[in-house]
């Protein structure tokens, strides 16, 4: 008797549960309807829409010309070069973080992060203090007799990389530390016992381990990258156009349909980036 009571109580637990989820999801759940998809499907209609119906007429004369196919591949080759670099700076920083002890890890977070308090505009021009002609690199590199003249060094693609860098690097710390934080050290320790030597135990337990999250870092970097506008028009200009530019060029010139086709290249782009990188785990996973 209790049994046959105790069943439909827990199910109207249930039931209320799901419900009170369902309300506390609905106000963030609103905002992105309202803030991202009903913009993008606008973007989206305009891009292959005419008075006449769909087309890909627009679409096809964007890839048709030099410009447009040339702002695809550098914001592919901006974003992969971003995410890669800042996975590589930031595995040994996230794994550090991870296990330092509770003080230390409290000071590294702060610092690592506090960067993220000061706009990406000061940023930018911060880094171009550090790369012009007599600015601080300058100064040590002559000083130092590497070289005998200003080096040009601002509005090229190391000045995009160097300050793209400065700016996502935090966003691929935080997966990794997370990823190694959960797993412990548990298995280094273990390997360690075993006579494994610390390169070994690196590249053989704890890779393996931050895999997801030096994917989730390379998502994030990348998709961020290649969407930025801020940091390549402060950095290099016109020389190394990107399709986030081009979506805010045609916009000003009062170019609805060609902002849109720009915006939805630059969207599904990113969103094949991602993919990729997801597949190419998912790969490896399987392979191993």
């Amino acid at each position: 008797m209790s049994a046959s009571i105790a069943a439909p109580r827990a199910e109207r637990n249930r039931a209320s549960t799901t419900l009170a989820a369902s309300l506390l999801a609905l106000p963030p759940v609103a905002f992105l309807v309202v803030a991202f998809a009903v913009p993008m499907a606008i973007v989206f209609l305009l891009a292959v829409r005419r008075p006449e119906g769909f087309t890909l007429q627009h679409l096809v004369a964007f890839f048709a010309t030099a410009a447009g196919r040339t702002m695809v591949a550098n914001t592919i080759a901006y974003g992969v070069g971003t995410g890669i670099i800042c996975c590589v700076l930031g595995f040994p920083l996230g794994y550090v973080i991870s296990r330092a002890g509770p003080r230390t890890q409290v000071v590294l977070i702060v610092l690592t992060f506090l960067p993220l308090c000061t706009s990406v505009i000061i940023k930018g021009f911060a880094i171009t203090l550090l790369l012009k002609s007599n600015g601080i690199v300058n100064s040590a590199l002559m000083a130092f007799g590497i070289v005998d003249a200003p080096v040009r060094l601002i509005f090229t693609e190391v000045a995009l990389f160097v300050g793209s860098v400065n700016v996502f690097l935090p966003f691929a710390v935080l997966p990794v530390y997370a990823v190694l934080a959960e797993r412990g050290r548990d298995l280094e320790d273990a390997a360690a016992t075993l006579g494994c030597s610390p390169a070994f135990a690196l590249f053989r337990i704890v890779l393996p381990l931050a895999r997801p999250g030096l994917l989730a870092a390379f998502s994030i970097v990348a998709a961020q990258a290649m969407s930025a506008y801020v940091v390549p028009t402060l950095l290099i200009g016109d020389r190394f156009r990107v399709l986030s530019r081009g979506a805010y060029d045609a916009y000003i010139l009062h170019d609805p349909v060609g902002a849109s086709v720009a915006a939805l290249v630059l969207l599904v782009t990113a969103l094949g980036i991602v993919s990729l990188a997801n597949r190419f785990a998912g790969t490896r996973r399987a392979v191993a």
